[in-house]
This record gives C-alpha cells, structure tokens and sequence, in this order.
C-alpha cells in the first residue's frame, strides 16, 4: 500500500512542478500519472540493479552514498519519462531537471 501513497505524491509533484516552473510542463493529471509510472519502474530496475554494487558504500557512508547517488539517478529517470512520454509531458532545461531531481532525492529521503 505504501508504493500507491509514493506513486500519488510523485504524481502531485509532476503536477506542482509544471504549476512552479515554466520549463516543466505536464499536459494533466493523466500525464502526470504516466510519467510517475514509467519513473517508478524504471526506479525500481535502477535500484535492483545498482544494489550489489552500492551495498558496501552505502553502508560504510550509514547511506549517505546512496542519497548522493539518487540525485544522478533521479535526472537520468526524469529524462527517460519525459523521452518516454512525448509531448505529454517535457523537462525543457537542465536546471529545472536538476531541480525536480533535488526535489524527488529530497522528498525519497525525508518522507519515505
């Protein structure tokens, strides 16, 4: 059940960023919708990935290393729905992409 609250506030994020920012724009909520689905797959399969090879580090760092790592990660996914999407939803800038990345690092570590 938790995996449901964490695709609705990604959904609302998407939403609040193309509400914020102007380079960020998101088509509607059924945009937003399939942008946190392709992003949390995508998430999932990074992370499953990585694990192996980011388990000593993050537990030497008492997980600092995989926060530092969610930051890339993050922007790499974020361009991997916006490709994914077309014209439904775009991440026009690099720094509005930095920043929705920030955002989503932040919010992973702070709420979940």
């Amino acid at each position: 059940m938790s995996w449901l609250w964490k695709f609705a506030a990604l959904s609302a994020l998407f939403m609040a960023a193309a509400a914020i920012s102007p380079a960020v724009k998101v088509k509607g909520w059924g945009a937003a919708t399939g942008a946190a689905l392709v992003f949390g797959v995508a998430n999932v399969i990074a992370w499953v990935a990585l694990f192996p090879f980011l388990f000593v580090p993050n537990t030497l760092t008492f997980g600092l290393f995989g926060f530092l790592v969610s930051f890339p990660l993050n922007a790499v996914l974020l361009r991997l729905a916006d490709n994914a999407l077309g014209e439904d939803m775009e991440v026009n800038s690099l720094p509005a992409l930095a920043s929705l990345s920030g955002v989503i690092s932040l919010g992973g570590a702070l709420l979940f």
